[in-house]
């Protein structure tokens, strides 16, 4: 049973500073909006009421919810719990492409002293919707993001389902740990700097245009059948890795076409993972996620041995106590001008790569007479990334949203790099 946690002790909670990991998503945001949305599609009568009560009763119960970032007199950012105005639905009008129209909407960053959370909604027929929520990284990720907005469409849809306590989360680094001391910071530089050198320099892809500046939104999605992630589970097992490896085996290889010649390239690749443990029954708004990647030498064809690759470091790695440490490579800093401004110039300099996330299977969330026929969410890549694959599965179907920014990425190689993932993926389950 969870413990109760009343308003004195959100008070104390709130006041103190963001943590490194926290720090270093809101610097991420002023290089690049880092606002990620999850999204349900469904049917069923789902008011704009319905969705502000439900809203309203999330944010007495989720801390988060009720959190604001602001900087104090000599610019360090802190999270403060306080009285803030209740949420609100924007109702969006779809274009003809409705996945545009969303990631425009849910795209913009977030401002100090506000609630770092806007919900969005389109109608895309009488019947069929679609709702979103959307995040600043620094206060969730996608996994309790996905519980939450699986929350709100419940109780959207019946209001009298009880009310549940919350704790206030506390930093990640401090729920998890990260050992900050100088020699630990050192070592942790040298495993990787290590991992960097094992192929030596990036390729780039062909096509991406690696500038700061303002961003344009884009997804596309790829949608497989209900018993295509168990039969590519199978073959997984068969050889000896898991579905996140063949999904992450697969995005490279279709990123390696996309280079003249049939020579390996070296691509580097981040899997963004979840340090909770898997059975941890913890539901609450919160950042729990940390940043793992390598480069890898990646040849036409070979899939299944970057798949166990990639998985045999990542479970190194976590195995390690390294998950929380790749924090440590940015220690907080004032939000002030001049700090703003190196951090964006450094991130230019940071690898070319993708991004995989993948947060596995969710639980079906049907409440009254409403359906929800999908959930996933999205998150679009920095300047430094081609690509930011986000990964679900809902009611048995795999559910990719493959990410971009069209204006650094044109949208006809966005097309050739999902359909080469679509190709990957299918063959391997096959």
């Amino acid at each position: 049973m969870r413990n109760a946690t009343d308003h004195r002790d959100h008070e104390h909670v709130a006041r103190r500073r963001l943590d490194a990991a926290e720090s270093y998503f809101w610097f991420m945001d002023q290089v690049s909006p880092m606002t990620f949305a999850v999204i349900a599609e469904g049917t069923g009568p789902l008011t704009v009421d319905a969705l502000t009560s439900a809203l309203a009763r999330a944010q007495r119960e989720h801390a988060m919810l009720r959190a604001r970032m602001v900087a104090d007199a000599e610019g360090w950012l802190r999270l403060e719990w306080a009285e803030v105005p209740s949420l609100s639905v924007q109702i969006v009008q779809p274009k003809a492409r409705w996945r545009d129209s969303l990631a425009e909407a849910v795209h913009p960053s977030f401002g100090l002293g506000a609630p770092a959370v806007r919900a969005v909604m389109m109608r895309l027929d009488p019947d069929r919707w679609v709702f979103a929520l959307a995040f600043h990284h620094s206060i969730a990720d996608a996994r309790s993001a996905c519980s939450l907005l699986a929350e709100v469409l419940r109780n959207a849809s019946d209001a009298r389902l009880p009310p549940a306590t919350r704790p206030t989360p506390p930093a990640m680094l401090q729920r998890f740990g990260a050992r900050c001391e100088p020699a630990a910071v050192d070592a942790f530089k040298a495993k990787r700097k290590a991992v960097v050198e094992r192929y030596g320099a990036l390729d780039v892809l062909p096509g991406f245009e690696l500038r700061l500046g303002p961003t344009t939104p884009r997804f596309e999605t790829l949608t497989f059948e209900p018993g295509f992630v168990d039969r590519l589970a199978a073959r997984c097992r068969d050889h000896h890795t898991s579905v996140h490896g063949a999904l992450c085996a697969a995005q490279l290889l279709a990123l390696r076409a996309a280079f003249p010649g049939a020579s390996p390239r070296t691509l580097a690749l981040t899997s963004p993972c979840d340090l909770r443990s898997p059975v941890t029954d913890d539901d609450s708004l919160s950042l729990c996620t940390t940043l793992l990647g390598a480069p890898y030498r990646v040849e036409a064809g070979a899939l299944w041995p970057l798949a166990r690759e990639v998985i045999a470091d990542l479970k190194a790695w976590l195995a390690e106590g390294d998950g929380p440490m790749f924090f440590s490579l940015f220690p907080p800093r004032p939000a002030v001008a001049s700090e703003v401004n190196a951090f964006r110039q450094s991130a230019l300099q940071r690898p070319h790569g993708s991004v995989v996330s993948n947060v596995g299977r969710l639980r079906d969330v049907d409440s009254g007479q409403l359906r929800v026929d999908a959930m996933s969410f999205v998150l679009f890549p920095t300047v430094t990334q081609a690509l930011f694959t986000a990964a679900t599965t809902y009611r048995g179907i795999l559910q990719l949203n493959v990410c971009y920014d069209d204006g650094r990425l044109p949208s006809g190689l966005a097309s050739t790099l999902t359909a080469a993932l679509d190709k990957n993926l299918r063959d391997a389950a096959s």
